[in-house]
């Protein structure tokens, strides 16, 4: 089986879904099938493209306005029929590769499927809701609609868009992780304890909120001996609320337990994991949340909110559940604050066993490969009923 993989960006730009495809393809090409994705080429898609050996993988130039979104277009659609391919499987929805699958979709009489990522839940959809609104009108209605089903990572993001009245062949697939096999014993020289915010620095990680929460318990988690490390940044100087929170940190709350970082990748990425004591995420909204499940693949205690939209995981001790407002944060990292070392590594090892046996790519892949099998074998009795009717 041969499976195009639409997706904006490969690199870490796009952490998320860039992630999610690495290791579908992965293990999409570890079944025996093979992967193609063309992606648009940044500043970081040189050294991140590495990740995706085991696909085919095209890196378009992207030109100026209108022109070059156009150019883009036919770049994506050019190797989409190049590949031959028996399925389409889009990931970024408001997209130039998702209206190029669409298109590769009605030449080749071929299915495509999409996966969500959280893009219509509702906090998503009521971000640049008029911009949205016009988009699904000129377009992005026929694509939802012209896919053979629509994966989504959470039973809310169903249950939200059944209420709204789309009825529509849904699967409830989560995010996956690939677990890491490396040794728990992190050497650490200090008795320090780190509480790490790792991810995309965006107003709907809450991160302003919980710099809000930190100065207010400035006194108590430097007593307690905890930090709080905030890694993630990729440009500080042209991205605004990137440098909004980097001036918050180093004007506003002047707090020597608060240190930051680059975004961190790779074998880096999971180091920090592994150096810290727990994980914090007080997230507004995520598709499914590969930051908690990562924390939690290598033994951290959560602090998140119902917003990292898992399923299994946010009810159990290895999770201490939050609302995205700074009283609740407060709340929140005291009751981290209060756990011994003991109960620090039971609760992490809780969530580490439960990646396991839910989270892990081995088990998810198999879910996907099925979907695709069906809709290529629904969409070619479709044909034959067609062609005979």
């Amino acid at each position: 089986m041969k499976i195009i993989f639409g997706i904006d960006y490969i690199s870490r730009k796009n952490t998320g879904i860039s992630s999610l495809v690495e290791n579908l393809s992965k293990n999409v090409n570890k079944s025996g099938h093979n992967s193609y994705i063309a992606a648009i080429e940044d500043q970081f898609s040189t050294i991140d493209k590495e990740k995706f050996k085991c696909s085919e993988l095209l890196l378009l130039k992207k030109g100026i306005r209108i022109a070059g979104s156009y150019g883009l277009l036919k770049g994506y659609l050019k190797f989409f029929l190049k590949s031959n391919a028996d399925i389409a499987h889009i990931h970024s929805l408001w997209s130039l590769s998702s209206i190029a699958v669409y298109f590769w979709s009605k030449i080749t009489h071929r299915p495509y499927i999409i996966s969500t990522n959280g893009m219509l839940n509702e906090w998503a959809l009521d971000q640049s809701k008029f911009k949205k609104q016009l988009f699904f009108a000129l377009i992005f209605k026929r694509i939802i609609r012209g896919a053979d089903s629509i994966i989504l990572n959470s039973m809310a993001e169903k249950n939200y868009l059944e209420s709204k009245g789309w009825h529509t062949r849904f699967h409830v697939i989560p995010n996956g992780v690939t677990v890491p096999s490396f040794s728990q014993n992190d050497n650490r020289s200090t008795t320090a304890k780190t509480l790490l915010f790792l991810s995309r620095i965006h107003e709907k990680k809450g991160i302003d909120l919980l710099l809000d929460a930190w100065s207010e318990l400035y006194f108590i988690t430097k007593k307690k001996g905890w930090k709080l490390n905030v890694v993630g940044f990729l440009d500080r100087e042209n991205n605004e609320y990137e440098k909004f929170i980097a001036n918050k940190i180093m004007s506003t709350l002047t707090l020597s337990n608060v240190s930051t970082s680059y975004g961190k990748f790779g074998q880096e990425m999971w180091d920090e994991y592994q150096m810290s004591d727990a994980f914090i995420l007080p997230t507004f909204s995520e598709g499914s949340a590969m930051v908690v499940l990562n924390a939690w693949s290598v033994g951290k205690i959560c602090i998140t909110t119902i917003g990292s939209n898992l399923e299994i995981g946010l009810d159990r001790e290895c999770t201490i559940l939050i609302q995205p407002t700074v009283e609740s944060i407060k709340e929140g990292i005291l009751k981290l604050l209060s756990l011994t070392d003991a109960q620090l590594k039971d609760f992490g090892q809780t969530g580490k066993k439960l990646v396991e046996d839910n989270y892990s790519w081995d088990k998810i892949v198999d879910g996907h490969i099925q979907i695709y099998e069906n809709a290529i074998k629904s969409f070619e009795i479709r044909k034959v009923g067609s062609s005979n009717g």
